[in-house]
């Protein structure tokens, strides 16, 4: 792709890896020619088990706190807890080059991948960092239908401007709605999947099996 064709989101990520060279000299060839190899961008994260020893525990934190409200944060060391109970949870930390800028936690069961939370840091969005971790997310659960709920664009929403480019995000990034929602601690939110017959039923059963003090599930269509 030539450079002056690159799309917004695909040129600042080029130019945050242009500051943040580490192990991307790759790139370099590319743009003394004038063109970007996108294979080998998508190439650039990587995925590590974020455990108790993980090293940027504080930068994980940061993340965490800018990209939930109250309402829905919960801590790392909270999730950390989870996965350590459960041998069906899985906590993914993603790097470029050396930078730390984002985190997934899931629960698998039977044949479907729950996103509990998948958040990127604020200097890191909109650099396709998101679009590649679901692609990566796909490549780590090929067998699996992945599931995942956003705040329901509902027009008396205070941030509907958000919640509508989100949802957008999600469906450019293959997950379709499901026509289903999901509700707790006094918010709404809908249901997409990855493609396929969605399993409502199992994604019953998923939820049912989370263990957090005091939350309560109800389900229904619009």
């Amino acid at each position: 792709m030539l450079l002056n064709e690159l799309e917004d989101t695909e040129l600042k990520r080029l130019l945050h890896l242009l500051e943040n060279p580490s192990d991307n000299a790759i790139f370099m060839s590319g743009i003394v020619v004038g063109i970007v190899d996108k294979t080998n961008i998508l190439m650039s994260l990587k995925i590590v088990r974020i455990t108790r020893d993980f090293p940027d525990m504080n930068a994980l934190e940061q993340i965490a706190v800018e990209a939930f409200p109250p309402q829905e944060y919960v801590s790392p060391q909270d999730l950390l807890s989870y996965t350590e109970s459960s041998d069906d949870c899985d906590f993914w930390g993603f790097y470029a080059g050396k930078d730390f800028i984002g985190y997934l936690h899931l629960i698998r069961y039977k044949n479907m991948v729950y996103v509990c939370f998948f958040a990127v840091g604020v200097s890191y969005r909109s650099c396709g960092y998101g679009s590649e971790i679901l692609s990566r997310l796909k490549e780590l659960y090929p067998a699996y239908q992945i599931v995942l709920d956003i705040e329901a664009a509902d027009e008396s929403a205070p941030n509907l401007a958000q919640r509508i480019r989100r949802r957008d995000f999600y469906r450019r990034n293959g997950y379709v709605p499901t026509g289903h929602y999901i509700a707790y601690w006094g918010m709404t939110f809908e249901i997409l999947c990855s493609g396929g017959d969605f399993d409502l039923a199992v994604y019953k059963e998923l939820v049912s099996n989370i263990r957090v003090e005091g939350i309560s599930f109800r389900f229904f269509t619009k």
